[in-house]
């Protein structure tokens, strides 16, 4: 009995990989929330829905929508992101900055 689970452990650890089931599917995930702050390489996110926040790496195959770059982004600011673990790591797929201000001053 002992062998037969130590077999099944080893043929689910070799199909989903050392990674686990998200990242060996490519599963992309979506945070809706404020940014807490922005470094040089990645964006922390409050989300909307669970109020915990979510360190995500940026790259340069990232896209941007209603922002050119990571800079452009600021704490306080909503955003949806939608990323991917790679690596163990959260890397972000797209950065949506969801309230744009437009040159009139109106709020989209």
């Amino acid at each position: 009995m002992k062998n037969r689970l130590f077999f099944l452990v080893g043929v689910i650890t070799a199909c989903l990989g050392a990674a686990g089931p998200a990242e060996a599917l490519d599963i992309t995930k979506t945070v809706e929330g404020t940014v807490v702050g922005v470094s040089a390489g990645s964006v922390e996110v409050r989300g909307d829905a669970n109020n915990m926040e979510v360190a995500i790496a940026v790259g340069s195959d990232t896209v941007y929508d209603h922002v050119q770059k990571l800079t452009e982004l600021k704490a306080g600011d909503k955003v949806q992101v939608e990323y991917q673990i790679k690596n163990g790591k959260n890397m972000a797929v797209s950065v949506k900055k969801l309230e744009v201000e437009t040159e009139k001053g109106a709020v989209l």
